[in-house]
């Protein structure tokens, strides 16, 4: 299958097009614990959540956070049940590789909230 392979072992992310990923990865014994295949978009792209809940669920290298929890922990933020610092420690505890930077995500959180209250740009997809 043509394409770029993209694998995640042990922290380390390795990408080879389709003919060479696998022999990169056999030849020192690498065990892979996941494997993405990036396609070409194409699909009407303004489905897709807003660049703020994407740039907080792909600091995750398996892309294992839920666009919907992004979304409430910044209402909750938004409401004072949460502090961003709690709702980031809780995106982090779901992310599997452990590359999740809290501290980023935390200052996000806070804009999306901010945002969402009616501070924020007017037009802004949260």
């Amino acid at each position: 299958m043509p394409g770029v392979y993209s694998g995640n072992h042990g922290g380390v992310k390795l990408e080879a097009d389709s003919g060479r990923f696998m022999p990169v990865c056999k030849d020192p014994g690498v065990k892979l614990h996941t494997i993405n295949f990036s396609l070409v978009v194409l699909v009407c792209t303004e489905r897709l959540p807003g660049a703020e809940v994407l740039s907080i669920t792909t600091t995750c290298g398996h892309h294992m956070l839920a666009l919907a929890l992004v979304k409430d922990l910044a209402e909750r933020i938004r409401k004072r049940r949460f502090t961003p610092e709690k709702a980031a420690r809780k995106l982090a505890r779901l992310c599997p590789c452990g590359i999740f930077n809290h501290t980023r995500a935390a200052k996000l959180l806070a804009g999306m909230a901010q945002k969402e209250d009616g501070k924020g740009s007017p037009g802004q997809r949260a």
